[in-house]
């Protein structure tokens, strides 16, 4: 939306992009201090990890990060460091949460802010 928004020329489709753009970068700036408390404690911890998928790309290949929608991130962490990953994520306000067809090794973790979950 942000890549649309900033090409877009129309006025009529550029009031509602551009409420769609604002939204798109409260999420990310939001879900970012969310994360970034995280990630600073499993750093401390010797805890190394790396983001996939979307939240990657959008660090990595966009010229911010919020042009890059999604609506969560997926982290990789070691297995031997679930056990305290899990303890970091609790102590952060996170509950693991049910994810609907999940791998085995896969699970879902959500903080309830603001009225939504990330």
């Amino acid at each position: 939306l942000l890549l649309i928004h900033s090409r877009m020329s129309a006025p009529e489709f550029r009031s509602d992009l551009h409420d769609l753009a604002i939204e798109q970068a409260s999420w990310e700036l939001h879900h970012r201090d969310l994360l970034q408390p995280v990630l600073e404690k499993m750093t401390a911890s010797g805890i190394r990890s790396a983001f996939l998928k979307g939240t990657a790309l959008a660090y990595h290949c966009y010229p911010e990060p919020a042009a890059r929608s999604r609506g969560d991130s997926d982290l990789l962490v070691d297995e031997q460091n679930v056990p305290a990953v899990r303890e970091i994520l609790r102590g952060h306000g996170f509950a693991c949460g049910a994810a609907a067809g999940a791998p085995a090794l896969q699970e879902s973790w959500q903080k309830l802010a603001r009225g939504r979950a990330h």
